[in-house]
């Protein structure tokens, strides 16, 4: 009994591996029957495709036979005009027909071109005032080329009147400034004579001492300019006589204008705020960069650009501070007058010395 129980023990029974084999069995169909539905699934899908494309095909034929037809336009035949029988040319038409294409011929094949004398002119006049305007850029060039231009024409010598009552063109007037001048703005002078003026012929005076100058001076002064143009435009003599000078001021030696007493050129004014502008853009592109440091990093970023914002300030702010120079000229300061031209006293001494009246007794 024994030993068959330990030949129990020992061997497996055959039945211990059956279900199993069983399951394997069973699922070998189910997979079988998923795939056969999947197959049919896919051979509907497909027949269905067929079906639609087959349709869409037939309803294109149809439509392109079915296309409404168009009818023909009709063509309107116009009669057919018969042409105005030509006139026949005479042998002088002929010739002068002839003779003008060849005149044509001649002129298209020369290398001349003809113009019209007008518009020649015209154009010429528009060439020279072009010319004049490319020349006389510059304000010296210009200056010498209109006192340089001289006329065809002769010039008859002529008497200029009576010298004994006449100050003739380029007499030099000695005065001295009653009023100062400062040029930042124009105005008005005065000045007095301090020498008389003679006649042509030294016989007698004509502008006696006394004698009142009126003027005018200019402002707006250029970079360093240090002379102030002034216009003389009027004289009053102490005996009530009125001339109209219309003549420029001169100094001691003859040069135009009036040397300034002293200048001043606003130099802090115009270049004060543009300096330190550039002193701080300068400060904050190296305030805290080291000596041995050459990274790039965000604050010197920042304050590259702000020294760039500063400099574009000073520039702007040194083109806008061009402060023309201020010129002084302190009252009593010696000038001339130079006269521009002929002064004629004739009238005034007529009615100032009028002719005695012969009294019968």
């Amino acid at each position: 009994m024994k030993k068959k129980e330990k030949n129990n023990e020992t061997t497996p029974s055959s039945t211990e591996g059956l279900p199993e084999i069983a399951e394997a069995r069973y699922k070998r169909p189910f997979l079988l029957v998923i795939l056969g539905g999947l197959l049919v699934l896919l051979a509907t899908q497909f027949y269905f495709h067929a079906r639609k494309i087959s349709n869409k095909t037939e309803f294109s034929v149809e439509e392109a036979y079915t296309l409404p037809k168009t009818e023909p336009e009709q063509v309107k035949v116009s009669p057919i005009l018969e042409k105005p029988a030509e006139k026949n040319l005479s042998e002088q038409q002929i010739a002068v027909l002839q003779a003008k294409q060849k005149e044509l011929q001649q002129r298209l094949s020369s290398p001349m071109m003809l113009f019209n004398t007008e518009n020649n002119h015209q154009a010429n006049a528009l060439v020279e005032k072009s010319s004049e305007k490319n020349v006389m850029t510059d304000a010296n060039t210009q200056f010498l080329q209109q006192a340089g231009k001289v006329s065809d024409k002769t010039v008859q010598a002529k008497r200029i009147g009576p010298l004994n009552q006449l100050i003739a063109q380029g007499q030099l007037l000695h005065a001295t400034l009653e009023t100062a001048i400062n040029s930042d703005l124009p105005g008005s002078l005065r000045a007095i004579v301090d020498q008389p003026v003679y006649a042509e012929d030294g016989s007698q005076v004509l502008i006696p001492p006394g004698s009142r100058l009126i003027g005018q001076y200019k402002s707006g002064m250029l970079q360093g300019q240090s002379r102030v143009f002034v216009v003389w435009t009027r004289l009053i003599t102490p005996e009530g006589i009125n001339l109209n000078l219309a003549s420029p001021g001169v100094d001691a030696l003859g040069m135009g204008g009036m040397s300034a007493d002293r200048i001043d050129r606003h130099f802090w004014q115009q270049f004060g705020t543009a300096a330190l502008l550039s002193i701080l853009g300068a400060g904050t592109s190296n305030v805290g960069v080291a000596g041995g440091n050459a990274s790039y990093n965000a604050s010197q970023a920042y304050r590259l650009a702000v020294a760039n914002s500063l400099n574009q300030t000073a520039q702007q702010t040194l083109q806008r501070g061009m402060i023309p120079p201020t010129l002084w000229i302190n009252q009593g300061s010696p000038l001339q007058v130079f006269v521009a031209h002929d002064l004629d006293f004739s009238a005034v001494q007529q009615e100032t010395n009028p002719t005695p009246k012969t009294t019968i007794f």
